[in-house]
Parts: C-alpha cells; sequence; structure tokens
C-alpha cells in the first residue's frame, strides 16, 4: 500500500509530497484528494500510473495494452493510432515538467508484506537514478542503488542481493545494455518472467521481487481512460473486465455468473427503479455472446433495456464496481476524478458503504463537496498553489477542526485553499468581441 508518493519536477508538481501515512507504521485505507481545476490532481493519479507502466517498458506489453484502453495521452495517442507505438523514451519525456532542465524524480513510499520500503525513479532525457529501500532478509536496508555519472553507471547493491556469482556477472550486463532506457526493476521483471522460478529462486534476494509484485497491483484509472496491472481483485474472482458485453469461454461461465449476481445486487440496491439486473446469453461455438440487461420501472411498468441505453454515468459506476471490490479484497486502486457522472448523493452512498470494507486501499480525487459531510479529517487532503504556481499538499487533520464546524462550509469559504478564486467572469466583452469580428469578416466578405 502507498504510504507516500513525493514528485519532483513532474509535470506540474514542482516539488510536493503527498503523505497517506497513518502513524509510523501504517497507511490510511481511504483517501480522497481535492483542489481546483487544473490543481494536479490527474498529474497524481498519472505518477502511479507511470510507475506501473515503467515495470512493462521492457518489452512494450503496457503500452500495448494501454493503446487498446485509449488511455493514452493525445499526443502519444496519435501515435498509437498511426501503428507508432511510442518508446518509454517519448513517455518518460511526455510525464517532464514543461520547459524544465532539471531531473524529474518520483519517490514511493509503501508497505508491502508488513515490510515499509522506498522506491525512486529519477530521469532526464533517460533514467539517470533508480534506488530501492526494502527488507532484505533480517533488516531493511538499501536492496539497490544505480545512478549516472560522466558517462558511467555506478551500482551498488546490498550484500546478500545475489546468490550466484553468474548471476551478478549477467544482471551488470544487462545493466550496461538496457539501463537508462529501462529500469532496474523492469530489468528484473523482464528477467522473472522469462527464466524459470527455480532459476530465480536461486541466483537473486526474492525480497527483490516484492516491491515489483506491489506495483504491477496497483490499478490507476484516469477521468480519461485507466490503466491496471492485473486485475484489481487481486484475491479473489470479482466482475469481468468487460462487464457490458462481449464474449467468455463457456467454461468460464461461472465467472459471468457471478458477476451478474454482483451487478445486481449493487444496482438494485443504489437504483430504486433498476428491479433486475441480468445477462441474456446467447452459444457461439466453445463461447458465450453476452450482453448486459436490466428489468427497469418506466412510465408505471417494468420495462427490459440494454444496459447500453443507460446514462454514461451508470455505465461509468459498471465498470468501477470492480475496482472499489478490489480495494475491498487488499488491493491498491488510485481513482481519478470519481465524481464524474454520478449523482452527488448516490457516491456519497457509495463510498460511506464501502468505507468500513476496505481491506487494502482507496484514493479517490475528486470536486464532490457533499463528501466532506461525510469523511473523517484525516482521509481528506487538498492541493493548494501559490501565485508562482508551486503546490502543497495539507491534509485536514493538521487543521483545528471543532466537531461542531462544518467541513464543507470551511472547504467553500476557501479556508483549506483548493478553491478557485477569481473575478467575475465579462461575458459582455467577449460578447462585444465576438460582435465586432462577426461585423469585420461580413465587411470583408
Amino acid at each position: 500500500m502507498i504510504t507516500y508518493v513525493e514528485l519532483k519536477n513532474f509535470k506540474s508538481f514542482k516539488n510536493t509530497r503527498f503523505d497517506f501515512r497513518k502513524g509510523k507504521k501504517t497507511y490510511k485505507k481511504f483517501v480522497a484528494v481535492y483542489g481546483e481545476n487544473g490543481s494536479g490532481k490527474s498529474n497524481f493519479v498519472d505518477s502511479l500510473s507511470f510507475l506501473r507502466l515503467s515495470l512493462e517498458s521492457f518489452h512494450m506489453v503496457a503500452l500495448q495494452q494501454m493503446q487498446k484502453a485509449e488511455s493514452l495521452p493525445e499526443t502519444l495517442l496519435e501515435s498509437a493510432a498511426n501503428g507508432n507505438l511510442p518508446s518509454f523514451s517519448n513517455v518518460m519525456a511526455y510525464h517532464r515538467m514543461i520547459d524544465c532542465k532539471e531531473p524529474t524524480t518520483i519517490e514511493l513510499g509503501f508497505l508491502f508484506n508488513n515490510h515499509p520500503g522506498c522506491y525512486s525513479f529519477t530521469m532526464a532525457d533517460s533514467i539517470i537514478g533508480e534506488k530501492l529501500y526494502y527488507f532484505t532478509g533480517k533488516q531493511s536496508g538499501v536492496v539497490f542503488d544505480l545512478s549516472f555519472h560522466d558517462g558511467e553507471i555506478d551500482k551498488s547493491f546490498c550484500g546478500n542481493f545475489f546468490k550466484t556469482k553468474e548471476a551478478e556477472r549477467e544482471l551488470s550486463t544487462l545493466i550496461d545494455q538496457y539501463w537508462g532506457k529501462h529500469s532496474l526493476l523492469s530489468i528484473l521483471n523482464n528477467e522473472r518472467e522469462s527464466k524459470n522460478a527455480e532459476y530465480i529462486k536461486n541466483n537473486y534476494l526474492s525480497y527483490v521481487f516484492e516491491p515489483i509484485n506491489m506495483i504491477l497491483l496497483l490499478t490507476a484509472k484516469h477521468s480519461t481512460g485507466s490503466f491496471k496491472g492485473q486485475n484489481a481483485n487481486v484475491n479473489y474472482p470479482g466482475v469481468i473486465d468487460n462487464p457490458l458485453e462481449g464474449l467468455i469461454a463457456v467454461k468460464h461461465e461461472d465467472a459471468l455468473n457471478q458477476t451478474e449476481r454482483i451487478l445486481n445486487g449493487f444496482f438494485t440496491q443504489a437504483y430504486s427503479d433498476m428491479k433486475r439486473v441480468y445477462y441474456k446469453k446467447t452459444p457461439e461455438g466453445p463461447n458465450l455472446h453476452y450482453r448486459l440487461f436490466t428489468d427497469k420501472m418506466i412510465g408505471g411498468r417494468i420495462r427490459n433495456l440494454s444496459f447500453q441505453e443507460e446514462s454514461e454515468g451508470t455505465k461509468r459506476i459498471l465498470f468501477m464496481i470492480n475496482n472499489l471490490l478490489g480495494a475491498c479484497q487488499g488491493g491498491t486502486v488510485a481513482l481519478d476524478e470519481i465524481d464524474t457522472g454520478i449523482h452527488d448523493l448516490l457516491l456519497r452512498t457509495m463510498l460511506a458503504s464501502i468505507d468500513e470494507w476496505i481491506d487494502g486501499q482507496l484514493i479517490i480525487t475528486t470536486h464532490n463537496t457533499y463528501l466532506l459531510e461525510t469523511l473523517r479529517p484525516q482521509s481528506i487532503y487538498v492541493i493548494n498553489s501559490d501565485y508562482l504556481g508551486n503546490k502543497e499538499v495539507h491534509c485536514l487533520d493538521e487543521y483545528d477542526i471543532h466537531g461542531t464546524n462544518s467541513i464543507r462550509r470551511m472547504y467553500i469559504k476557501g479556508l483549506f485553499g483548493g478553491v478557485p478564486i477569481v473575478d467575475e467572469i465579462e461575458y459582455g466583452e467577449i460578447v462585444s468581441e465576438l460582435r465586432e469580428d462577426g461585423v469585420k469578416q461580413e465587411v470583408a466578405g
């Protein structure tokens, strides 16, 4: 789980820290990040998906997955649409602060298997620094530390990192060949995927792969698309990846039936007019074609309609359920702009109901101020920007908030920052300019 994220020269963050620790050795299971438009909420979620993507850069699988999910930034999506998948170097360049010559650093604090850790990733035109602090077997310490100086790669490993000289020589060669364009964690991840488990067990410190597993299990969903690693439901089966419509092998029909039960239970509780949610199935050889339907009260009687005809907000909830279940089952899930297209009261009920069941970690960004009436101050974070564009993140438990005070009213009044403060917009001047421009075009014509 994530204990903190520190960003330096990452997109809109010059030097900003998100601290989600609860005491010294635990983390907050639920976090809601607020801030005005353009404050960096989406960029924060992007930092998590960037780390997840960096592990897959070695064989470009993640870029292909991102292309399918349509979650690449528009500038990179255009290249992907033309069949030109961008390199990880292009992705790194996109996430750097614009017009900045200083290095970009992402530092991730985490807790995994009850061991605290810290992973830092520094890049300029390429990766120039990478360091992991984690459990090494008997105590915690620096597992590895790589940096680039004067054309040479400085390498440092803990004493028991390698179990054989052969592994040390082989990994050193791989670092000389690939590090800079690819991280050491991505190289190690590729080694684990390409070689048998016995070889990995006999040659490397097993604990180095735990932070890799932690990042691989991270789910980050953006408001404009999504990118996730393995299924967000990390321990148990949940909702199938495409719950709306698709093909599934007949042998996996149990997963479809379970999805139906979960969706029916959720939507009939959340929506008063939905009486039943179910799949219509059609055999197609060894597969089943499935399509989601609902029996819905419309105009005084129950009518049958495809879920495709539901609102965009309702369909957004449909695809969000799996991620919420993932947080309930031990996963780390970050959802950007969770309130998009969802009624304030429904969202408040959804999150209030799930709070006690979160066994992993759920991080959201939102503009929904009604949530502030039910959330605990220690779960609420606000991004503040000063007049120079520097950003700070504060948790509301840093403020002296009395029990009778309304956190929502205090936030709207700007007492915590993170709200837009603008002068009245003079639409009259804009309309006059448009009219004058129209007259000029008419005369010119």
